[in-house]
């Protein structure tokens, strides 16, 4: 029994200890579920983007973001949204000029967060991270000078879809990538994956369907809420959603919590 005790609390003493995760309040006001071993890797990533949004700044550049899904939760595919995200930048960035505009993409910037303890970040810390680097010191969004949310026609120029037999296209896609790519097959190796990939893609593809850009929406509206208040309605951030700038009744309209926790 002595040996069984011992034993018992010596894998106490070498087992990793996972800590909960708590709630991590925000310049903003919004609370994520953040892990405590996380936050110097959180601080640091938080001052390198806002350095690195600085140094685009300091060139006399007017800022974007690009709200985008990357995971492939529903269908999607990492890869391929990350490619859209580039995209986008680049129709923004040719849009209103190189020398004059540079856009934020989260899939095209070092933002990812290592493991820490053997642990993964999850939405709550990456959500937090991300409040952090769009909000700014202030609160207000003073970085940015225009937000793009992607959606459905972002996707559909990505694969050519032109509104005949876009799913017809999508499986050539499909059948054709899967042959050159393995990741890709092991990703659509059965009937059912491959079906939500066509689903996805054909349908649902934008921030419509992603959990972060839920809140990336909530957090600009917040932001601009500020921004009327303290600043006036001219000093709003504009809004943009697959190409075209939203309205006011749009704007000031919530939407569910992807990882936020608190309560609007």
């Amino acid at each position: 029994m002595k040996r069984l005790l011992l034993f018992s609390l010596l894998l106490l003493t070498f087992s990793p200890v996972q800590a909960e995760r708590v709630p991590k309040t925000t310049v903003v006001g919004s609370v994520y579920m953040v892990e405590p071993a996380f936050e110097p890797v959180l601080q640091e990533t938080i001052a390198r983007l806002r350095a690195l949004i600085s140094e685009q700044r300091a060139q006399g550049k007017l800022i974007g973001f690009v709200s985008i899904p990357l995971s492939t939760r529903g269908g999607g595919y990492r890869d391929i949204n990350t490619e859209v995200s580039e995209q986008i930048k680049n129709k923004l960035e040719k849009r209103f000029g190189a020398d004059h505009f540079w856009a934020l993409a989260p899939g095209l910037v070092e933002s990812s967060l290592p493991r820490v303890n053997g642990m993964s970040a999850g939405g709550g810390e990456y959500m937090y991270m991300w409040t952090e680097v769009l909000a700014g010191p202030q609160g207000l969004g003073e970085q940015f000078d225009l937000i793009y949310f992607s959606g459905p026609s972002d996707f559909a120029n990505y694969f050519g879809l032109n509104g005949s037999d876009d799913l017809g296209k999508l499986q050539s896609y499909l059948e054709a990538t899967e042959k050159k790519d393995e990741q890709f097959a092991q990703a659509f190796s059965t009937p059912e994956q491959r079906k939500a990939f066509l689903h996805y893609y054909s349908m649902k593809a934008s921030v419509n369907f992603s959990d972060g850009s839920n809140d990336e929406w909530n957090i600009f509206r917040r932001i601009n809420e500020r921004r009327r208040r303290e600043l006036g309605i001219v000093e709003q951030l504009p809004i943009y959603f697959d190409g075209r700038q939203m309205p006011s009744a749009v704007l000031e309209r919530s939407v569910s919590n992807g990882y936020e926790v608190s309560d609007e």
